[in-house]
């Protein structure tokens, strides 16, 4: 009945745990105090191992005296008391190596002793390996001091165990004081990172702001100027100005057809003349190359002699031309002589000439054209500026999402180091980053 009632009695519920609060900026002074209590809290005991290992090596400069003293057993001979000798002098010195090679340390810190216990067991696998053979001598020679010697070691290797069992307990504290400030460092860093990360995309953000104000102020000025009445006078002077060009290019494209019948006679009359087959005065060698390059810009009085000597030349025959073609050759010519040929069109191209000239010069004196200009400038410079500080807007911002995901990983890492000092229940109060300090 007893037994019921202790199986369905209600246990009582145990509290959970506060979580252990600290805040950051106090972590470095809180681990180092902490540091120094856990090596206060464990230090004696350490001392304490220290005094046994340390009584375990007298004992060991005790036990190889008394192997010097020993005999050796009644019934050995001359030859295993001379090998018993040999191994006892190798014995000995090997023992020495552990005595003088075991140093123990001052303090009684944790990573001394971490020191102290990896050295030891370097050293005392090399002494045991040593002395494998001679302890099989010793033992058989004299077996009394080979117990003692056996029960030595096994003392300080026992020993050397008790210590690191109490040093394995402590070691992730220990490996965690090592770390945090590393960690700790870490995160101040990467907070410093962040903060001005923070104050450059700010900076940006203003600057941004700021260049896409003067960007719609310029696009905005640009559009009414555009819309003005100055401006739809410039751009009717323009298009005038522009119809005018056409007439021109289209007069300057009529004089030169009238010179495509004689294309070829004149293209004979140059081959001969590079040939000094027949020689043409340096006038009508500089008429010709006009012909080919801007016959409107000759004067008849220049463009007459020029076609005198080719209608003579046609007469003559001498330009090796058939003979269907100097009938045309020649009136064709004698239209070309006539001044009404090509006077009117030259006279409709000086007064498209001239007339261009005037707007051209009213377009001038508009100051709508350079507003414009410097607007268009200012709509350029302005856009580059926007895109230029949205690219760096972007690197900053990224670089913050970089930071920020260290930075998580940090704290993540820290708490994993504080939970073998402070418990589970550990929580870091870290700074608002946004607030001002």
């Amino acid at each position: 009945m007893k037994f019921l009632e202790n199986l369905f009695r209600k246990k009582p519920k145990v509290a959970p745990q506060d979580n252990f609060r600290l805040e950051f900026g106090r972590l470095p002074e809180l681990v180092r105090a902490e540091s120094k209590k856990e090596v206060d809290d464990i230090g004696p005991v350490i001392r304490a191992k220290y005094t046994e290992i340390e009584t375990s090596l007298e004992d060991l400069r005790d036990i190889k005296k008394s192997l010097f003293q020993a005999k050796p057993i009644e019934n050995a001979n001359k030859r295993m008391e001379k090998l018993g000798d040999s191994n006892r002098d190798n014995v000995a010195h090997n023992l020495d190596l552990i005595i003088e090679k075991i140093t123990l340390p001052r303090s009684n810190d944790p990573r001394d002793a971490i020191d102290l216990y990896t050295d030891s067991r370097s050293v005392m696998k090399t002494v045991v390996d040593n002395t494998r053979r001679s302890q099989m001598y010793i033992k058989s020679l004299y077996p009394q001091e080979f117990g003692r010697m056996k029960q030595g070691l096994t003392e300080l290797e026992n020993r050397f165990g008790e210590l690191h069992s109490i040093l394995r307990a402590e070691k992730e504290k220990m490996d965690a004081f090592e770390r945090l400030p590393g960690v700790i460092e870490n995160i101040h860093l990467t907070e410093k990172d962040i903060l001005q990360t923070r104050k450059n995309i700010q900076s940006l953000e203003s600057k941004h702001q700021t260049a896409n104000k003067k960007l719609s102020a310029s696009i905005s000025e640009l559009d009414a100027l555009e819309k003005s009445s100055e401006f739809e006078k410039a751009k009717a002077l323009e298009d005038e100005i522009h119809a005018l060009e056409v007439k021109i290019s289209a007069i300057d494209s009529d004089i030169e057809r009238l010179f495509a019948p004689l294309s070829k006679a004149i293209s004979r009359m140059e081959k001969q003349d590079k040939n000094e087959i027949h020689v043409l005065s340096v006038e009508n060698r500089t008429v010709l190359a006009a012909i080919k390059d801007k016959p409107d810009s000759l004067t008849k009085n220049e463009l007459d002699p020029f076609l005198d000597e080719l209608a003579a030349r046609v007469k003559s025959k001498d330009l090796g031309l058939k003979d269907q073609m100097y009938a045309k050759m020649l009136a064709h010519v004698s239209k070309l002589k006539d001044p009404a040929t090509i006077s009117d069109l030259r006279d409709r191209k000086e007064g498209y000439s001239s007339r261009m000239n005037e707007l051209t010069a009213e377009l001038k004196q508009i100051q709508v054209y350079r507003n414009r200009e410097r607007l268009v400038n200012d709509r350029i410079r302005y856009t580059d500026m926007v895109k230029s500080i949205e690219e760096e807007l972007t690197m900053e911002i990224t670089q913050l999402e970089s930071l920020t995901e260290q930075h998580d990983r940090s704290k993540a890492e820290l708490h994993h180091e504080l939970v073998p000092v402070f418990g589970e229940n550990i929580e870091v109060i870290y700074d608002d980053p946004h607030k001002p300090k």
